[in-house]
């Protein structure tokens, strides 16, 4: 006999439709429940009435869940001094992560979007360093990056209807 548990993360039903259809323009049931969890994370996030506050609130969840990967890619640097491709990522790449993310607390909601896709940009570059050099394992790094690049879908999204 096997025996099957399942761990569903229950959602409030209290989610307002925005961030739901914002969660749903993502295209991937998996990854709807996945930024459902993120706004669930911050209640602040639920007060968004507009996509125009919601990408300036979940950006600042952003830049702080950013900083903390550069801080971590940092100390990556610091344990493989060698490596060109993880200082390239803890400064070049994540430093324009950053700014890239901060400008959309400032910017025109027009340029908004255009913003959160140089973010990602970013987090693609440090990707492609990596994988290009091959000098340690940095699945440590890949994952962090993918959850950087996640956030940055979400704000993409709810740019898209700004």
């Amino acid at each position: 006999m096997v025996v099957i548990i399942s761990h569903a993360i229950t959602l409030p039903t209290s989610i307002p439709s925005l961030h739901s259809n914002i969660c749903k323009d993502l295209g991937n049931p998996r990854f709807e429940q996945r930024c459902l969890r993120h706004i669930v994370a911050y209640p602040q996030i639920i007060l968004a009435k507009d996509n125009l506050s919601f990408c300036k609130i979940f950006a600042k969840m952003a830049i702080d869940k950013a900083i903390r990967t550069q801080n971590y890619i940092k100390e990556m640097m610091n344990k493989y001094p060698s490596s060109e491709a993880i200082k390239e990522c803890a400064t070049t790449n994540y430093n324009y992560v950053v700014s890239e993310l901060k400008a959309v607390l400032i910017e025109d909601p027009e340029m908004i979007s255009m913003d959160v896709e140089y973010a990602a940009d970013g987090v693609g570059q440090c990707e492609t360093a990596l994988a290009n050099e091959k000098l340690v394992n940095v699945s440590s790094i890949h994952k962090l990056n993918n959850n950087i690049k996640f956030l940055t879908d979400i704000l993409t999204s709810a740019s898209s209807h700004l």
